[in-house]
């Protein structure tokens, strides 16, 4: 037998019970990698209105606001998973907008929406794993703001819409 450091080396073999491994493993993050504005990145985007949309990148922020002629916007995201990054499963939902939960997949990791209404929403993101497990949802608020001027943030519509008499002279 060999020593070292004075204390004696022994050989042998290792024995486990393959019942009592835990196939569970750590449910991965998922995070929001970018936020597109008409297929603009947040990060290209001019830097005041940047700033007005978001103080932060767009992994980092907990709110978007957006103006209402920019409430064409896209939400990207990746589960944190180095191993097999291809068999990431995704569920959103835009509450206030989505009636269920949306499907994803590595394939398409992104969240469209257009011409909301303004109001109020709450983006829910959550990625499962190999093993079946569901990660905790992620959320992002998200502002639309309504429009400014005389017509107090709505669109006048024009079904309604009556011609005054000087334009019919």
């Amino acid at each position: 037998m060999a020593r070292i450091s004075g204390r004696r080396r022994q050989y042998g073999y290792i024995r486990f019970n393959p019942a009592s491994l835990d196939d569970r493993q750590n449910v991965l993050p998922v995070a929001i990698t970018d936020i597109l504005v008409f297929n603009r990145s947040l990060e290209k985007l001019d830097p005041e209105l940047r700033w007005k949309i978001s103080k932060k990148a767009a992994g980092y922020t907990e709110k978007i606001s957006l103006p209402y002629r920019y409430n064409n916007f896209n939400i990207e995201f990746a589960m944190l998973n180095y191993l097999n990054p291809q068999q990431s499963k995704y569920a959103y939902k835009l509450d206030g907008y989505d009636r269920e939960w949306q499907c994803a997949d590595a394939s398409k990791r992104s969240a469209s929406y257009s011409n909301l209404k303004n109001g109020d929403y709450v983006f829910y993101l959550k990625s499962l794993n190999e093993n079946g497990q569901w990660s905790e949802p992620k959320t992002l608020n998200v502002e639309i703001l309504p429009l400014s001027g005389s017509h107090g943030g709505r669109l006048p519509s024009i079904s309604r819409w009556r011609p005054s008499p000087s334009f019919l002279s």
